[in-house]
């Protein structure tokens, strides 16, 4: 009983990850967008910053009408959240990371606070 639970996890995280979409962020003039293997736009060419998609599907987009970060899913649909207007937390001040073992560290306010 014990390998057949073994043997059924396993098979379940590799029917997933290899149903998992690969995107990369690609730029078409003053836009970025996300491409699939082929190259082809899966995500058209419009945010005006982003960060890669991670395992998860996640990807952070920064818009200046917004004057805020949000998270997309990989079919471009936004992630609903709780907090609005929030920023991504700097890294040492060197710019901001997206996802990173399905968590984001974002800012809310000038001092981290709401």
């Amino acid at each position: 009983m014990k390998s057949l639970f073994t043997l059924s996890v396993c098979l379940f995280f590799t029917i997933n990850s290899f149903s998992q979409t690969i995107l990369a962020q690609a730029k078409q003039g003053d836009f970025w967008g996300y491409i699939n293997k082929k190259g082809e736009f899966v995500i058209k060419p419009q945010h005006e910053k982003c960060n890669a998609f991670s395992k998860d599907g996640l990807a952070a987009i920064y818009e200046k009408k917004r004057k805020s970060f949000y998270f997309i899913k990989s079919d471009g649909s936004e992630l609903q959240s709780e907090v609005e207007k929030f920023k991504l937390a700097s890294v040492f001040g060197f710019g901001t990371k997206g996802f990173s073992d399905g968590i984001a560290a974002v800012q809310v306010g000038k001092n981290g606070g709401t």
